[in-house]
Order: structure tokens, then C-alpha cells, then sequence
């Protein structure tokens, strides 16, 4: 009988302002020894404040309990979350990076999870993401969490070298926090 892999356990800490120099710092340093792969993250700190006032939350992933000898609390890496501006009920995926100490042990999958999670609790009704067409493992771990083909690639993302797709799930209404607007009406 084959042995069932252990999943470790992350949790995402919101970054404060404070914060965001070594979110920046994190990806420019990915950027000079090329391990940032096809990762589009701000590359300012006045861009990561716009998107942070147009619906962005930055996060440092990091480890819930010891796993394969890896400290509780120690940062595994980083990510972040985005509402649409107008559409609310959408976010999208962003900015995954595993810091490369950290890859191979199976903490995107448990990133992605928290992802998800804190978007519905949100109030995602919709998750999309665009992922690079020749990451297999980004499109497993995607896949494996229920998102599907979404569109044609994106002229944005092509324009800037990298060749992506969108990848859409639509939040199952037994994970929302909140239930639909009629069905509480009808409750009482």
C-alpha cells in the first residue's frame, strides 16, 4: 500500500506597509540569481502601493508547525491575493514564489489553499489565476485544486514575455463564509 505523503501546514501573515521593502527586496534578490521564473510581482514600492489601494493584500507564507526540519514561523516564502476593482466578488492569485530553500517539499500546494481561503473569506464568489503554459507543476497544482481552463492567453502578459494562460474556479457555495443574499432573506 503506498505511504500517504505528508502535507505540511502554512499560514499566510498579512505584510504592513512596514513591510513591503522586504517583499521587494525578496523578489529583487529572486531577480539577480534567477529563481523567480515567470513570477510578474511589482517591482516599486509605489506600484505595490497602488495595487495595494486597488484591492491587493501581500502576504508572507509561513511554516504553521516543524516540517522536515523547518522551524514553526519560518518564512517559506511570499504571495498575495486581489480583488477586482469593480467586480468584488472576484480575486485573483498572485505573486506565488517559494523561496528556493523551501521547493520540493510541497508548500505551494498548502500556499494555495491559504490563498484560496482568505479570498473567500473575503467574499470570492470566482478565483482566477494566470499561470505560465510550460510550468507543468503550477498547472498540477491548480488543476489538483479544482481551477479550470479559463481563456485564451493574455495579451498583457504576452507583451511582457511571458506566455499565460487564465485559470478560473468558481467558489462551491458550501465554502463560502457568507450565504447567498436570497437565501438568508428566506431564513428569517
Amino acid at each position: 500500500m503506498a505511504e500517504e505523503r505528508a502535507v505540511p501546514e502554512v499560514f499566510l501573515e498579512e505584510l504592513p506597509v512596514s513591510s513591503f521593502d522586504e517583499y521587494l527586496r525578496i523578489f529583487n534578490e529572486a531577480r539577480k540569481k534567477g529563481t523567480l521564473g515567470k513570477v510578474l510581482p511589482p517591482k516599486t514600492m509605489q506600484q505595490m502601493m497602488r495595487w495595494k489601494k486597488h484591492g491587493t493584500t501581500f502576504f508572507y507564507v509561513k511554516n504553521k508547525s516543524e516540517y522536515e526540519g523547518i522551524p514553526e514561523g519560518r518564512i517559506i516564502g511570499v504571495c498575495g491575493v486581489s480583488q477586482n476593482r469593480l467586480l468584488k466578488s472576484r480575486f485573483q492569485i498572485i505573486n506565488q514564489y517559494i523561496l528556493p530553500n523551501f521547493r520540493g517539499k510541497h508548500f505551494a500546494e498548502s500556499m494555495l489553499a491559504e490563498q484560496e481561503r482568505f479570498a473567500i473569506n473575503q467574499g470570492a464568489k470566482r478565483l482566477h489565476a494566470f499561470l505560465y503554459y510550460f510550468d507543468k507543476a503550477q498547472y498540477k497544482r491548480f488543476r489538483n485544486a479544482q481551477f479550470k481552463w479559463g481563456a485564451l492567453p493574455s495579451i498583457g502578459h504576452l507583451l511582457k514575455g511571458r506566455i499565460s494562460g487564465k485559470v478560473v474556479k468558481k467558489v462551491r457555495l458550501e465554502n463560502k463564509t457568507k450565504p447567498p443574499f436570497l437565501k438568508r432573506l428566506l431564513r428569517g
